[in-house]
């Protein structure tokens, strides 16, 4: 008996798909196909109009969700997360006093012309090496490479920053 499965991969999938064709086409029904196969008759019948349309190429699954496409490139990723973690969120606007998301996002609106949303910001945080956005908040505050750099004489944090990045 077969069964469709969830775990079978894409091949064995448009297998079944066109062995279910075939056997409507032979002149089993539908309801009878759907039954073995553990599928609504509807499925079945939108099956056999794609094959009608298109062959067995159609009957191969489009991939699902949301394709999630990278608006910043990993150098430009590496310089927002390195700026969290050396710049004072005031490089960015006098109204800022912490790296929150807002801040964030302007800064790298700013600095490379790409738009973020809150939401948008505390996603990529975590890819940038943060866990929330509030260690972002804390990271320039109780960064020892910057407060360290500080204390040499006749340097400032914008000459650590260069030679770090």
């Amino acid at each position: 008996m077969e069964y469709w499965d969830h775990t079978m991969g894409p091949h064995e999938r448009v297998a079944l798909r066109a062995s279910a064709v075939r056997s409507v086409r032979n002149g089993e029904k539908k309801s009878h196909v759907a039954r073995r196969l553990g599928i609504t008759r509807q499925t079945l019948h939108n099956w056999v109009v794609k094959h009608q349309r298109g062959g067995t190429e159609a009957l191969v699954a489009k991939p699902r969700g949301k394709v999630r496409r990278q608006l910043l490139e990993p150098w430009q990723e590496a310089q927002v997360a390195g700026a969290i973690m050396l710049l004072p969120p005031s490089t960015v606007s006098e109204r800022f006093t912490r790296w929150t998301k807002k801040a964030i996002a302007e800064y790298v609106e700013q600095s490379f012309g790409v738009s973020f949303n809150a939401w948008q910001v505390d996603s990529h945080l975590r890819r940038w090496g943060f866990e929330s956005h509030k260690q972002a908040r804390r990271a320039f505050m109780i960064n020892p490479v910057r407060d360290d750099a500080s204390r040499w004489p006749g340097q400032t944090t914008a000459g650590a920053s260069t030679r770090l990045l």
